[in-house]
């Protein structure tokens, strides 16, 4: 399944206005690239075209877009369960890999949750002596399983679970 906000390249959170100039940039970009690469496929074109058309209709109407977000949310849980939430599965860098899938940079993912970058760089590489208390690190990554629309409460229990075991001097404050 496409990822409507990674073909218009704007966050979950994106605004209304936010979506349209997104879909318009997305837009003019098509038209910008048929220009220049004149070796381009038109069928590529054309379903590139349909994608953005989809995307730019299902999250400008808010009903769809609930819709939509419930559907990516379902298909998160889905891919958690697969991959399995042992505490072996679960790393930084794992949650790099989610920011990455939901075509988020640190910046972008601080200007959502306000999680300082410190802390967001903190988590996915492990670095435990940049981490405040246990207790804000639980906070940081309900948020963050919010954000790359994973199941929250699940997500929290499996981080924090490899978290303990793998820095036990860590505490559990």
């Amino acid at each position: 399944m496409e990822n409507y906000y990674k073909i218009l390249r704007v966050p979950p959170k994106a605004s209304a206005t936010e979506v349209l100039a997104a879909y318009h940039a997305a837009r003019g970009a098509l038209h910008q690239e048929s220009l220049i690469r004149q070796n381009l496929n038109p069928e590529d074109l054309t379903i590139l075209g349909e994608q953005i058309e989809l995307a730019y209709q299902t999250l400008s109407d808010p009903q769809k877009r609930r819709d939509y977000d419930e559907l990516l949310e379902l298909n998160a849980s889905a891919s958690l369960e697969a991959a399995g939430t042992s505490v072996q599965s679960w790393s930084g860098d794992l949650l790099k890999r989610y920011r990455e899938q939901s075509n988020l940079s640190l910046e972008e993912v601080f200007r959502i949750t306000r999680i300082p970058i410190k802390y967001l760089r903190a988590l996915e590489e492990e670095i435990s002596e940049d981490l405040p208390a246990r207790v804000y690190i639980q906070g940081f990554i309900k948020n963050l399983a919010h954000v790359y629309k994973l199941p929250t409460q699940q997500t929290a229990a499996a981080f924090l679970e490899y978290f303990d075991q793998r820095y036990p001097n860590r505490g559990k404050s």
